[in-house]
């Protein structure tokens, strides 16, 4: 996916692949780095924001994690 990535920066939807991927093989640094980047280009995707919320939760930024789940309620 990464490739993908590198090869089609503008399609966002390989971002959210790719940050759920990692966070299931628990690259968590990765996970968290393209849902950033995602939630720079579309602020409002509520996929990616629970996606980010629960990579946070799992690697212990607990305030971090609650801030986005925020985010999608409000």
């Amino acid at each position: 996916l990464m490739i993908y990535v590198s090869k089609y920066p503008s399609e966002s939807e390989y971002y959210l692949m790719l940050s759920y991927s990692a966070k299931r093989i628990s690259k968590f640094q990765i996970a968290s780095e393209y849902g950033e980047c995602l939630r720079l280009r579309e602020p409002f995707n509520i996929k990616n924001l629970l996606n980010l919320s629960d990579v946070y939760r799992i690697i212990n930024r607990k305030d971090r994690a609650l801030k986005l789940i925020d985010e999608v309620l409000y």
